[in-house]
């Protein structure tokens, strides 16, 4: 509760229990939609009791075997991160997310996973209208293939955090997308666009490193996983080339990993099958790996 009260006011907050042990996740309830989606912009990713936590909107209904967390006054809707999800579409541009300025214009920027490979930079572009307004859209590519993730370009970064909190788990062309704040460096003003025109955006020019867009982060891993483990698990999603456990200095697991394929499609299709899923008694979070 206390970590949350940086995002706003705090009614509630429940850390999911099971045989008197964390489950490594929990719930926390806010005033104001406005403050959920700031938790969500501006908490995801910060360290709290030495682990990185990530905040996505709540989208299950109370936890059967645990009290709802916290009472709710006159039947309103619960806004919180971690109760049933936002509600879709446009929350008011006065209760827009608070979101820490950023020199490269980030804050405007949003990252859109789990895309369809028949998707395209317009259908991705009007599908985030309804959050605000959109600049710029683009898909990654390579090779003329899109890699199943790209990035959409707000005015404000208000309408950046609407499509965070309202756009995640929506479907477009046949696939639940997830969306989360674009955690890249802009490219220089003079950057050359890739082949292909606006597919290719600020991810053109130059090779691609070797591993983009092949490679996974596994968050929420038990103590106890090795990367023997990782790597029998995920074989499921196809050809697994290097499986990685991150440890501190004294050999002990950071509970978090890495995971390289030898294709986009796998790496995608890991995503997809994974992502949210129960591992050895966790709920596991995998996404694209951004240092990749």
């Amino acid at each position: 509760k206390d970590h949350f009260r940086q995002a706003g006011e705090v009614l509630h907050a429940d850390v999911m229990m099971f045989d008197g042990r964390s489950k490594g996740c929990g719930i926390v309830q806010f005033a104001s939609a406005a403050d959920a989606a700031n938790a969500i912009a501006t908490l995801t990713e910060t360290e709290l009791d030495g682990r990185n936590i990530f905040v996505r909107e709540d989208r299950e209904e109370a936890v059967g075997g645990l009290p709802a967390p916290g009472p709710r006054v006159n039947n309103a809707p619960p806004f919180s991160v971690g109760l049933p999800p936002l509600p879709r579409g446009p929350v008011p541009r006065a209760a827009g997310a608070m979101v820490p300025p950023s020199a490269s214009g980030s804050d405007t920027r949003v990252y859109v996973g789990n895309l369809s490979w028949q998707t395209s930079w317009q259908t991705l572009k009007d599908h985030f209208r309804q959050a605000g307004e959109v600049l710029h859209a683009d898909v990654m590519m390579f090779d003329g293939r899109s890699k199943g993730c790209g990035i959409v370009q707000f005015a404000s970064a208000a309408d950046a955090a609407n499509a965070i909190a309202t756009l995640t788990e929506t479907e477009l062309d046949g696939r639940n997308i997830f969306v989360r704040e674009d955690r890249e460096a802009a490219p220089p003003p003079n950057a050359a666009p890739a082949p292909g025109g606006r597919g290719g955006g600020k991810f053109g020019g130059g090779a691609p490193a070797p591993t983009s867009g092949c490679q996974v982060y596994v968050g929420n891993l038990p103590w106890t996983t090795t990367w023997q483990d990782l790597k029998d698990q995920f074989r499921v999603a196809g050809e697994v080339t290097h499986a990685d456990v991150a440890t501190d200095g004294a050999g002990r697991s950071r509970g978090f990993g890495t995971i390289l394929f030898t294709s986009t499609r796998d790496a995608a299709k890991a995503i997809q099958l994974f992502n949210e899923t129960e591992f050895h008694g966790r709920t596991i979070e995998v996404r694209p790996d951004q240092y990749s």
